[in-house]
């Protein structure tokens, strides 16, 4: 059975991104697996306990944000399965997309680090292209008027 992978960071960034995949699940007929990704490399300076502290901090959170995410798809009538993983996001979400056969990939836009500019169009482009190639799964981005 195919299915429907969207990874999710939180916060109102990622509103249009989790509506994008609610509508495409409803519209396939297919369930939906929800992926949020600690990612600790900006930790790479940090030694002793704090990084331990902050990667379960961050657990939680995206436990918290799933849950969320999870309720807003059983709302409206689709089968929604979280997951939790470590590492770089989109290793992550290539490993989630294989384990699972997938057969869609919902990416919102992401945001330049540092500032509030959108990632340019192309490299959008090219990380749907190289998850697509390493999955075989079709990309869909949230459309121009997403704030995810």
């Amino acid at each position: 059975m195919s299915s429907i992978v969207c990874a999710v960071r939180g916060g109102p960034e990622s509103e249009n991104t989790i509506k994008t995949a609610l509508s495409l699940a409803r519209e396939k007929g297919l369930p939906l697996h929800f992926l949020y990704v600690v990612n600790l490399d900006f930790l790479s300076n940090v030694t002793g306990g704090h990084v331990q502290t902050v990667s379960k901090e961050m657990r939680e959170l995206g436990k918290f944000i799933l849950e969320m995410a999870v309720t807003q798809a059983e709302e409206v009538g689709v089968q929604a399965i979280s997951h939790i993983r470590q590492g770089k996001v989109h290793l992550q979400l290539i490993n989630l997309c294989q384990e699972l056969r997938t057969g869609y990939v919902v990416l919102g836009k992401t945001r330049q680090r540092g500032e509030g500019l959108r990632q340019p169009r192309r490299f959008v482009r090219t990380y749907g292209e190289t998850i697509k190639a390493e999955t075989g799964a079709e990309v869909v981005v949230a459309s121009e008027g997403d704030e995810a």
